[in-house]
């Protein structure tokens, strides 16, 4: 199913690119404050991007009349390791 793929690339680049900002966050905490402060707001709002389009997926993927099983397990997949990089993300602020 090439629509749930194309959904599962999306929802997997807002969570890295979460991850990624919040890295830069934790890299920046104690020599550049303000820039750091910056990247934890814009890990912040990746980790919601994420959030968000998993919400509006998961309703698209529910609406669909069939989906083979394997697409199922992928897109099932998909999101407990988006759920965790969200959770990894929201662990790595706390610092």
């Amino acid at each position: 199913m090439e629509k749930i793929k194309k959904m599962e690339c999306h929802l997997q680049d807002e969570a890295k690119g979460a991850q990624k900002y919040a890295e830069k966050y934790i890299f920046y905490a104690d020599s550049k404050p303000e820039w750091a402060k910056t990247y934890a707001e814009m890990a912040k709002q990746e980790a919601q991007h994420a959030r968000n389009l998993h919400k509006m997926y998961q309703e698209s993927v529910n609406e669909m009349r069939w989906v083979p099983e394997d697409a199922k397990e992928d897109w099932e997949h998909c999101v407990n390791k988006t759920m965790e990089t969200i959770a990894l993300v929201e662990l790595m602020l706390t610092k």
